[in-house]
């Protein structure tokens, strides 16, 4: 049985890979991505937003490794 934290973190890496390849339309076609167009410039918009999907990307994979845990409500 797969663990609740490995589900999560793979479906936060897959999240991520596939915002990363989609960071263009993004910001092309959505109001976040235009609003970040209009602040920063369309080469560092379209930057950001690969940051930030590598950013998911890396988070779930150290969720899935163990390495970070999710938070607990006890």
């Amino acid at each position: 049985m797969i663990s609740q934290e490995l589900a999560m973190g793979l479906a936060l890496i897959g999240m991520g890979l596939f915002f990363l390849q989609r960071a263009v339309w993004i910001v092309a076609e959505t109001r976040k991505g235009q609003w970040l167009k209009s602040r920063l410039g369309e080469d560092r918009a379209v930057m950001t937003v690969r940051l930030i999907a590598m950013s998911f990307a890396l988070m779930g994979g150290l969720l899935a490794a163990g390495v970070i845990e999710p938070l607990r409500w006890e």
